[in-house]
C-alpha cells in the first residue's frame, strides 16, 4: 500500500529540487552587473504546496488564505504593484495573476501555482514576490489580458568557460505565432513583429557585450543557463529570469558544441 505522506513529501522534495527554481540563480546574479528588479523569496511549506493541487477544498483554500496573509501579503504595501511567480513559473498568459497587488494576491498565488501544476512546470515550493520593471505602457502594445510586449533577448551563456553563446530574440516570430491561439492577441503580435525585431537586431550585440562583462564574475553557478534580458525605456537592461539552459526554449546543442559550450 501507497502511503500517502511518503507521495506528498516526495512531491515536495522533487519540486524543491527543481534546477532553475529562482532561489537557485537569482542570489548569485544579483548585484553582480546587470539590473534586477528587487525580489523576496518567500519558501512555501509542503502542507501549503499539497493544498495547491486542490484549492477549491474548503479546507485546503483556507491553509493557502491564511499562508498568504501570513507570509506574502504582510509584506506588501497598500494600493502597490507587484510582480509575482512561483519558483519556476509566472503564469504570464494570463497576465493580470503576475500583475498583482495586495487585495488580490491570495487569486493570484492560487491560480499561478495550480495552473504550473496542471502544465507539468513546477515551482509551487516557493513564491517569489517582486518589485516590477515599470514602463511607459502606453507606448506598448499588450497581449494575455495585459502584458506589454517589450524587447526582450535570450542569451545562452556558459557559467562553466564564462562565455556568452549565442542570444536570440525572445519574441521570434516563427517561434512565437503559432503558439499564440487568442485570435485578438494574434493580431496584436503580428502588428508589433517589426518593431519587436528591430529592436532586437539594433541591441543583440551590445546585450551580448554587457552579458560577456556582467557575467563573467558570477560564481556559484555551472553549465550553460538561458538568461532573459528586458529592455527598459531608458534602453538600459534588467536581467528577469534564468532557466537551465537545456529546458529553455531556443536550446540548440548543435549551435552550441559549435560555440565551444559545454553541452
Amino acid at each position: 500500500m501507497i502511503d500517502k505522506d511518503d507521495t506528498e513529501c516526495n512531491l515536495y522534495k522533487y519540486d524543491c529540487m527543481i534546477p532553475s527554481l529562482f532561489s537557485k540563480w537569482f542570489p548569485f546574479i544579483e548585484g553582480k552587473g546587470f539590473k534586477t528588479p528587487e525580489s523576496t523569496i518567500i519558501p512555501v511549506p509542503q502542507d501549503v504546496f499539497i493544498a495547491c493541487y486542490d484549492p477549491h477544498i474548503k479546507a485546503q483554500r483556507e491553509l493557502i488564505e491564511s499562508f498568504v496573509k501570513e507570509n506574502i501579503a504582510s509584506l506588501m504595501q497598500e494600493h502597490k504593484t507587484y510582480f509575482c511567480k512561483n519558483g519556476s513559473f509566472s503564469n504570464k498568459f494570463n497576465f493580470k495573476d503576475c500583475w498583482t497587488y495586495k487585495q488580490r494576491i491570495t487569486e493570484s498565488f492560487i491560480n499561478i501555482n495550480y495552473a504550473a501544476l496542471c502544465c507539468e512546470a513546477g515551482g509551487v515550493s516557493e513564491f517569489i514576490l517582486r518589485e516590477p520593471v515599470f514602463t511607459r505602457r502606453c507606448i506598448y502594445s499588450t497581449i494575455y489580458n495585459g502584458m506589454p510586449l517589450r524587447p526582450e533577448f535570450r542569451v545562452f551563456y556558459d557559467f562553466t568557460n564564462h562565455k556568452p553563446l549565442y542570444i536570440v530574440n525572445y519574441w521570434d516570430y516563427d517561434y512565437c505565432a503559432e503558439h499564440i491561439y487568442d485570435p485578438e492577441d494574434r493580431k496584436v503580435f503580428d502588428d508589433t513583429r517589426e518593431y519587436l525585431d528591430t529592436m532586437f537586431n539594433k541591441h543583440k550585440f551590445r546585450a551580448m557585450r554587457e552579458s560577456e562583462s556582467n557575467l563573467r564574475n558570477v560564481t556559484g553557478l555551472d553549465g550553460i543557463w538561458s538568461v532573459d534580458l528586458m529592455l527598459a525605456d531608458d534602453d538600459t537592461f534588467f536581467l528577469i529570469d534564468m532557466a537551465v539552459g537545456i529546458q529553455s526554449a531556443y536550446w540548440d546543442a548543435k549551435r552550441i558544441a559549435e560555440k565551444g559550450g559545454v553541452v
